[in-house]
């Protein structure tokens, strides 16, 4: 972890500045969309994990939410903080492994993440702990997506765009060399995901998982990046809530040619044989 925590503090400046140069777009983007319908009501306590410089934190605390964030990189806090400070918005941030969370049982309505999950050297117990401290009746919503599985997945090394950071120089103030060399090792470099995260998040005792696949930029139809959206236990029966696989593809010609609908049912279809109970549902 100290040499994931490392890299991403070389990136903190530059990313931070990506990041709140571009918050209005995000704001109306689907992935803010998406946390923040379902912030809208009462004040929610919320865990940001991974906050990195706190873009989370701000529009969250901007709805009067009550939000507390974690990091392991002391550069992304110390942005975080700043930019809290400058938007005027009131946030708990903290140094913490998202993989051993310092805080009780049920503590949290509300756990969103964005780009952090794939980063975990030991991503089952980062989500069972995650679980551990959400309130029953509440949500996860994870962003993440297949950033590195070309480094292993033939079929995906061809399919979906992999930037290419080994031709030298800086990138947003970090070498970029660090970074492949330490994604090519995690787990999460190697498994074909959402299929991934459904099955794990099953395996823990969610009883819903909503998905919705982003694969716009791959033009095999394979999916890219994705939401998650975990429902912690109530208490119902597992047969009458089942998870549901949302198999979201919006190509670039429209509705997707018979290939890549093929594709995405060959997807479905593997997501069916780690975890039978989820079901598929098209976005239309």
């Amino acid at each position: 972890m100290e040499i994931i925590g490392d890299y991403w503090s070389q990136r903190s400046e530059g990313f931070s500045e990506y990041v709140m140069e571009h918050l209005d777009e995000d704001v109306q983007g689907p992935y803010l969309k998406t946390v923040l319908s379902y912030a809208d009501g009462k004040k929610l306590r919320v865990l940001d994990v991974g906050c990195g410089p706190g873009l989370f934190s701000v529009v969250l605390g901007r709805g009067g939410h009550d939000v507390t964030a974690i990091d392991y990189s002391d550069g992304m806090i110390a942005k975080a903080r700043q930019n809290c400070a400058e938007a005027g918005v009131p946030a708990n941030i903290m140094k913490m492994d998202a993989q051993n969370l310092d805080f009780g049982d049920g503590t949290f309505d509300l756990i969103v993440s964005r780009k952090v999950v794939w980063n975990l050297p030991d991503p089952v117990h980062a989500y069972k702990e995650w679980l551990r401290v959400l309130k029953t009746g509440g949500r996860m919503i994870l962003f993440d997506g297949n950033y590195f599985l070309g480094m292993h997945d033939e079929e995906y090394r061809r399919g979906v765009p992999f930037e290419n950071m080994e031709d030298g120089g800086t990138y947003q103030g970090a070498d970029p060399s660090i970074l492949l060399g330490f994604a090519k090792d995690l787990p999460l470099s190697k498994a074909r995901r959402p299929q991934w995260d459904v099955g794990a998040l099953t395996e823990l005792g969610v009883d819903r998982v909503e998905v919705i696949v982003d694969s716009r930029r791959a033009e095999s139809g394979l999916p890219d990046t994705f939401f998650v959206i975990a429902y912690k236990d109530r208490g119902g029966s597992r047969a009458r809530r089942k998870p549901i696989l949302v198999w979201d593809q919006p190509s670039r010609g429209g509705s997707g040619d018979g290939m890549a609908q093929a594709r995405r049912q060959e997807g479905v279809r593997r997501v069916h044989e780690r975890v039978p109970q989820v079901r598929y549902q098209k976005i239309l």
